[in-house]
């Protein structure tokens, strides 16, 4: 026999799979240790915690029993701790959250351990510490600060940054309000479970329980909660999964020093029926900001450029400041964005220089590489995911969001969709219900799922410059051609001739500020960009700024398009 074994948690309900795992091994001359094993009378946690301290791995056998376990999330706890390797099998259910930057393998078909895992095991146990890792080193699982705490939360992200302003906000919060609910709402990437997971860490001490929970649509209250009643000992391994809910709620209403965060809630209603009501603290994070009936919103945006910097040379010290100011600056200054830009290079060995250039016509497929663990998702993804539910439940959203993928990554007027000539948005608007209505419902639409933000007194919003180039991806080249049309003619609409009423400068200003983004873009699309029309409007936008003091601008607009042209024409005549 070798020089160690190992250890398998696991739920009672599946010991059926178990002995058959331990079998398995056992005909591979690979040693097993679990709590069959216990004489009867022995002290149960003492024999447990030392067989896991002796171990070579730790299997963890993940199902929705195993969840629900006080004992296994003891004992998953209790071996990180111990710095094990620890290697997951998906039974039934869903991935542990606190695995979920592990490599795990799916035996819920009743399969056994695949022959790569098991030449890792045998290594282990014959040689007590294993070469080399599945992927990556295994991530320490979170210890609570005193062991009288009850804690369930994700890895703290090592190169978190910045954020204080936020942080203090959320603790301002807590000790203003007894029982108080603080929302973070934002688009995707911008970091708010990040803030979340840091404000737990960092305000520790200051609970007793920390407890983090799915509030996602696809998610189960009871389940979470169910877990929660197990961890806190207020339950036994076989109690019906409503009841164990309902305890734990009794004791969260009669106790007060808790912290339960909530992620990805869709919506308020959803968190209405979710909420554990008592004198803790409810942190949310989500991308809908209708939150406000129910607590305190805290808008959650990009970084800053200084933070948006400092974070890539985290990541990358080599990194000049030019070259990460560069950077942050393509990204928009968007946390994920910049994490698996960061990534990516990392990874690859690739320059600043390159990964501008990729960008540029290949946001969609890079925004995909470069994910960090602690992410479950890449900002592309991310993106991806939002549109798709806006095909489905607002095409009228759908359309206005591609339309403003073409337009600059500025503040987008309300009152200029609602000016947009009648055949823009004909095909997905409702016949039976205003027209001004559903445009304003859909841009609250954009807003609720992060895909844009409303700025300048809800009169106006932005569309990130990173949602507008992965939606741009999405397209296919017939789509972009028809968009393109569709922009000049919204852009044709512009009210720029009554230069000398100033009342129209503020509506003027930021119609102006598209049409010259769109007087420097590339040959590309020359199709409407060289275009009678659009020469006529560089011009408008030309004389504006003149009129409104602005006469270096002016100046260096009419100059481009004099260049532009000039160069355009000479080709023609060739």
């Amino acid at each position: 026999m070798g020089a160690g074994y190992v250890f398998i948690s696991y739920s009672r309900i599946d010991s059926s799979f178990v002995g058959e795992l331990a079998d398995h091994l056992a005909a591979h001359q690979i040693p097993t240790w679990f709590d069959r094993r216990i004489s009867p009378g022995e002290y149960w946690s003492r024999e447990i915690e030392a067989a896991i301290d002796s171990c070579s791995a730790f299997i963890m056998v993940m199902s929705r029993s195993a969840r629900a376990s006080r004992w296994v999330a003891l004992e998953l706890n209790h071996s990180a701790s111990r710095n094990k390797k620890i290697i997951p099998l998906l039974l039934n259910g869903e991935v542990f959250f606190e695995l979920n930057t592990i490599e795990y393998e799916d035996v819920s078909d009743g399969s056994m351990p695949t022959p790569r895992t098991m030449s890792l095991l045998k290594v282990l146990t014959d040689e007590g510490a294993p070469l080399a890792p599945m992927i990556r080193p295994t991530p320490m699982l979170p210890s609570p600060p005193f062991a009288s705490k009850v804690w369930h939360v994700p890895p703290r992200n090592s190169l978190f940054t910045g954020r204080e302003e936020i942080l203090r906000a959320i603790g301002h919060h807590r000790r203003a309000a007894v029982g108080s609910i603080t929302a973070l709402c934002g688009p995707g990437g911008v970091g708010k479970s990040s803030i979340a997971v840091e404000y737990a860490y960092s305000q520790s001490a200051e609970f007793e329980l920390v407890w983090w929970m799915d509030a996602g649509p696809s998610s189960s209250v009871h389940e979470q909660l169910a877990a929660m009643a197990h961890s806190l000992g207020l339950v036994e391994d076989f109690t019906e999964l409503s009841s164990a809910a309902a305890r734990t709620r009794n004791y969260l209403r009669r106790h007060g020093n808790w912290l339960i965060a909530m992620e990805d809630a869709s919506n308020a209603d959803k968190v209405l029926g979710m909420l554990p009501y008592g004198t803790g603290q409810i942190l949310i994070t989500s991308r809908d900001s209708r939150f406000h009936e129910i607590g305190t919103v805290i808008d959650v945006r990009t970084f800053s450029r200084q933070e948006s910097v400092a974070f890539l040379k985290a990541q990358l010290p080599v990194l000049s400041d030019t070259e990460a100011d560069a950077l942050a600056a393509a990204v928009g200054d968007l946390p994920l964005a910049a994490a698996q830009a960061g990534g990516f290079m990392r990874e690859t060995g690739a320059s600043a220089g390159e990964y501008l250039d990729a960008l540029e016509g290949h946001a969609s497929d890079l925004l995909q590489l470069g994910r960090p663990a602690n992410y479950p998702r890449s900002v592309a993804t991310v993106i991806a995911r939002s549109v798709d539910e806006l095909r489905n439940i607002d095409p009228l959203a759908l359309k206005m969001l591609k339309l403003c993928a073409f337009l600059a990554p500025e503040p987008i007027p309300v009152a200029w969709m609602l000016q947009a000539p009648s055949g823009t948005f004909s095909d997905a608007l409702n016949a039976s219900a205003p027209r001004k209505i559903q445009l304003r419902a859909s841009v609250g639409q954009l807003v609720r799922l992060g895909l844009a933000r409303l700025v300048d007194v809800d009169s106006a919003f932005v569309i990130h410059r990173i949602t507008r180039a992965v939606v741009r991806d999405l397209l296919g080249a017939a789509d972009r051609d028809v968009l393109h049309e569709t922009v000049l003619r919204l852009l044709l609409t512009a009210q720029l001739d009554d230069l000398s009423n100033v009342e129209n400068w503020a509506l003027s200003a930021a119609i102006a500020a598209h049409i010259r983004y769109l007087g420097q873009v590339n040959a590309d699309d020359a199709h409407y960009v060289n275009s009678q029309e659009f020469r006529t409007l560089l011009l408008d936008v030309a004389r504006y700024l003149e009129v409104s003091g602005q006469g270096d601008l002016a100046q260096t607009l009419a100059g481009h398009a004099y260049t532009s042209w000039s160069r355009r024409l000479a080709s023609a005549l060739r």
